[in-house]
């Protein structure tokens, strides 16, 4: 199988924390990128354009007319991929070591059932389980009947195509949740590196650096899971 990757990127009217995200996947990535593809979803046109000064790669502009949430942007624009691999990215992180994206496919060739390698710094203190591979542990979260689960997350990550196509189309209620529940019921798992490349004493690759700053919206709000009462509890049996 190629791998080739794209460079997948959800933002929401926060450019200058965008360009942080950026220089600093420019500055520490150190695997050929095929294309970017970069979904603004602030419906202010052109608000990225700058990018394509930062970037060495191609790079494709996605501007929504209406805001829509970063669920329906995704399903919207994930069809541009062309590539089996796709490292997803939000616009609010800052790199600091070389080398994730070849560590995590020196990972994922360890076993087909590796749905994506976290990476971000925070994650390394999740709940964890030793699964006798050396380079990486098992990343794990609880269901809301104590189901055991692996973690299914939008922060930047590898994954395989079909792992980014999961429950597409969604449902009004689709969330990370509730595709994490797909994932787990299929027998994918997610995994952070038990390596460290070059910074001794860090943990990760990146660094969330947009907590406190939220991106304020004054149109129609956007459904969520919560909206569906029904929805609230699912288990890997009800997807």
């Amino acid at each position: 199988m190629s791998k080739e990757v794209t460079l997948f990127i959800t933002s929401c009217g926060r450019p200058k924390l965008l360009r942080r995200t950026i220089e600093s996947f420019v500055k520490y990535n150190t695997y050929p990128i095929k294309e970017v593809i970069i979904c603004e979803d602030s419906a202010k046109e052109g608000i990225v354009d700058f990018t394509k000064d930062i970037f060495p790669y191609p790079v494709i502009f996605c501007y929504n007319e209406v805001r829509s949430g970063q669920m329906k942007t995704i399903e919207r624009y994930t069809p541009l991929i062309k590539t089996p691999f796709v490292f997803h990215l939000e616009d609010d992180y800052e790199f600091f070591d070389y080398g994730f994206i070849e560590l995590s496919f020196k990972i994922m060739d360890t076993d087909k059932n590796i749905a994506l390698v976290l990476l971000e710094e925070s994650q390394y203190d999740y709940p964890k389980e030793d699964i006798n591979n050396p380079l990486c542990y098992k990343i794990l979260c609880y269901g809301y009947k104590k189901e055991i689960l692996s973690t299914f997350s939008w922060r930047p990550s590898l994954k395989r195509i079909e792992i980014q196509r999961l429950r597409m189309p969604y449902q009004p209620w689709d969330d990370e949740y509730t595709i994490q529940l797909l994932m787990n019921k299929l027998g994918y798992y997610s995994v952070i590196s038990t390596e460290r490349l070059y910074k001794e004493g860090t943990k990760g690759f990146c660094v969330n650096i947009g907590v406190n700053d939220h991106v304020e919206y004054s149109g129609s709000r956007i459904p969520t899971r919560s909206d569906f009462p029904d929805k609230l509890y699912l288990t890997m049996n009800d997807v």
